[in-house]
């Protein structure tokens, strides 16, 4: 195996011996350790390391930080092959202490070499028995990373992580001395736009990870300082901005235009000094670490409809708050200025100097995918609905999966879209994917029907929703489900390519879709046909995965998969196999549901005990 597994160790106990050989034996044939600067007393460790055969073992006189070992290891492995003559190998690195197992480094190494431009994420999913301390740490520092820079990751301080040859240079040469190295990473990739993918590993701590030398006060100061430097600097542009619009409007009206009237003097004045303004803050913003895409073309009437609907916000919302309140003008303005300022921050983020996400492969022609407008939808919805985790009851096998998600009414759908570790792709009635056909299903039904509402209120919420809804559904990528007829068949293919190319499916079969109860009832079974169409196009089967949305956990928890193979290894699709899945696949839910507190345990029914083979 070419890759080498580079190791950061400070203080290192007696495990390390066993974790080398125990790496060497699963196949990687050099090992690089990096010593920082761990003293004299833990010599007798080093030496032991560096007697086992394929490891290498780098030391230094005084402790650096992680961020300065990670670098030793891999400028080590640069100059190794400058004197061969031949590329840089690609590079995972693991901690010292044996939490990333053997088989999780081999995951990530065989990801890693599948897609050479990318970084490979070894992602916890910190469920129960995590440190506490570990998981608020890694909860605030992901919140703050997806907010702040629209890194949407569970895991940001992995250190898991494996880096293709091509970009190591790039790597080794980025700022950070300690823990704050590997945010520096992320940050680096989402702004050149290289993509990430996230492999799902164990969590691991032993003794409640009383050996970690992470110090809270010390090492936490460069990470914050790094976490707010593009919002401080944005607020420094925003700063700079309004000093040279106030600047250059006392110029202007009481030296240039002194001799208008005084209506026209103000109005000249201010839309000047407004539109200079407005240049040299895109200016200053378009060199954020946060921007993407920093092309003028690409950029500019993005900043420039943002800038006008900002303006226009701005005046109406103060009238409005005045008027309602009785607010005086000053204040007013400053505080709706300030929320128009953060929103402005996101819509800039997510869409006016964002490049095509990161963090997926690029889609087929003619394939559903998520746009940067899917992924500002994501973090709204992850925003306002808060906090939400991802757990697995057991290791799932890895590659693309369908998952199996409760409805109840949208509950499910929107909460497995926002929250699963990687984007999926809904599938969605068709109704909903195409402008007039959305306008006809909410004005005829859901407005009128459904809820009673007079035609003209109908008329006008169905409008605006026909000119959302759509564009939502493409934004993330969903797949247009025809009920019946030939149609369904595209369905299938569009569906069975995205599973091919790698990338997962989140469905609601309920029949009751409107029920907003825990537990999943009646289902249909035609989608079960997905193992039929892509067991044609890759020879692999589907796992099918009950997926449960805890209200009381605020938790997504995956189930054990279901498959629909007989026992001739073969795609078992027909009706009685169909049904037996699908019945096993809600019987693992309502499991799931009784086990999380969200349903009683005689309601959930009697679950199959092995529900993966339920079909065959």
């Amino acid at each position: 195996m070419e890759t080498t597994v580079v190791i950061p160790a400070y203080e290192p106990d007696d495990r390390l011996q066993g974790y080398v050989q125990a790496l060497y034996g699963a196949g990687f044939a050099e090992i690089v350790v990096v010593d920082d600067g761990s003293g004299p007393a833990y010599g007798p460790v080093f030496d032991a390391v560096r007697a086992v055969a394929g490891c290498v073992v780098l030391s230094y006189g005084e402790n650096r930080g992680k961020g300065a070992a990670l670098k030793t290891g891999f400028r080590y492995l640069l100059e190794q092959a400058r004197r061969a003559g031949r590329p840089a190998p690609g590079a995972v690195t693991a901690d010292c202490d044996g939490q990333h197992t053997v088989e999780d480094v081999l995951a990530v190494c065989r990801a890693m070499e599948k897609a050479p431009g990318a970084l490979t994420l070894g992602c916890r999913n910190f469920g129960p028995g995590t440190p506490q301390r570990s998981a608020m740490g890694n909860r605030v520092v992901s919140g703050a990373m997806r907010l702040l820079y629209g890194i949407d990751l569970k895991d940001t301080q992995t250190g898991l992580r494996g880096i293709p040859g091509p970009l190591l240079e790039q790597v080794a040469g980025l700022p950070g001395q300690r823990y704050e190295y590997e945010l520096n990473m992320l940050i680096w990739a989402r702004q050149q736009v290289i993509p990430y993918q996230v492999v799902p590993i164990r969590t691991v701590y032993f003794e409640n990870n009383a050996g970690s030398h992470y110090r809270t006060v010390v090492d936490s100061i460069p990470i914050v300082m790094r976490l707010l430097s593009g919002v401080v600097q944005y607020g420094a542009a925003a700063g700079l901005s309004a000093v040279v619009d106030v600047f250059l409007y006392c110029i202007l009206v009481k030296l240039a235009f002194q001799n208008l009237s005084l209506g026209l003097r103000v109005l000249a004045a201010a839309a000047i000094a407004r539109a200079v303004s407005s240049v040299f803050n895109y200016a200053c913003n378009r060199r954020l670490p946060t921007a993407q895409n920093r092309a003028v073309a690409g950029t500019l009437w993005k900043y420039y409809c943002l800038w006008a609907v900002q303006l226009a916000a701005s005046i109406g919302m103060t009238w409005a708050l005045c008027a309602l309140t009785a607010m005086d003008e000053m204040p007013a303005k400053l505080l709706v200025d300030l929320l128009l300022a953060v929103l402005s921050y996101q819509v800039q983020l997510h869409w006016v100097f964002a490049a095509p996400a990161a963090g997926a492969p690029a889609p087929r022609p003619g394939l559903p995918a998520w746009d940067g407008f899917g992924h500002l939808a994501k973090r709204v919805v992850s925003v306002v609905l808060g906090h939400w985790t991802y757990r697995e009851e057991e290791r799932l096998p890895d590659g693309p999966r369908v998952y199996v998600v409760h409805h109840q009414n949208l509950y499910g759908p929107v909460r497995a879209a926002a929250f699963l570790p990687q984007d999926v792709h809904v599938w969605a009635l068709s109704v909903f994917t195409e402008r007039q056909a959305c306008f006809q299903q909410y004005y005829s039904y859901t407005f009128t029907q459904r809820f009673g509402w007079p035609r003209p209120l109908a008329f006008l919420a169905s409008g605006a929703l026909s000119l959302l809804v759509p564009r939502l559904m493409h934004g993330i990528g969903a797949v247009a489900v025809h009920r019946g007829g030939p149609e369904i068949r595209e369905t299938m293919r569009q569906s069975a390519a995205l599973l091919e190319q790698g990338e997962s499916l989140a469905i609601c079969p309920d029949v009751a879709y409107s029920d907003s109860g825990a537990a999943m009832g009646q289902t249909y079974n035609g989608f079960l046909m997905l193992e039929k169409y892509c067991f044609a196009r890759t020879g692999q089967h589907v796992a099918f995965v009950p997926l449960h949305c805890s209200p009381s956990q605020k938790a997504l928890v995956a189930g054990r998969p279901v498959y629909c193979v007989g026992g001739d290894g073969r795609p078992a699709v027909d009706k009685k196999a169909r049904q037996s899945a699908a019945e096993a696949l809600r019987a693992e839910h309502n499991r799931l549901a009784a086990r999380c507190g969200d349903l009683a345990p005689q309601a959930a029914g009697d679950a199959p005990q092995n529900p993966a083979a339920a079909a065959g």
